[in-house]
């Protein structure tokens, strides 16, 4: 980045489930646990363990929804389906990167 760009924060992605005190904590450590998860896909790409891939956009997928991040399940389904086509290398590459950001906004509140 040259010195005359600014880099923008990203826009977070707040949980629908955010308001509810009940499963706010519960919230907080799914997204805690995030930078692992997020190793641990990277590390089945750049492996080509594409099963293992697989299995981590079908648990994002539920996962996510079950805190309320309904982008995230869809990117991550749309991953999964990616994966379950045997779409190219590239075509994986661009559906976990969509995750991966997601993944990486995902808050709280």
């Amino acid at each position: 980045m040259n010195s005359n760009q600014q880099e923008f924060p990203k826009e977070k992605i707040i949980s629908l489930y955010s308001d509810d005190p009940e499963i706010h904590d519960l919230i907080v450590e799914f997204i805690g646990e995030m930078p692992h998860r997020i190793r641990l896909a990277n590390e089945a790409f750049m492996r080509g363990d594409r099963l293992r891939l697989q299995f981590w956009a079908h648990q994002m997928k539920g996962g996510a929804g079950g805190y309320g991040f309904m982008e995230i399940t869809n990117r991550a389904a749309d991953l999964e389906t990616a994966l379950l086509k045997q779409q190219s290398t590239e075509e994986i590459l661009a559906a976990l990167l969509i995750v991966i950001d997601l993944c990486e906004r995902a808050a709280a509140d």
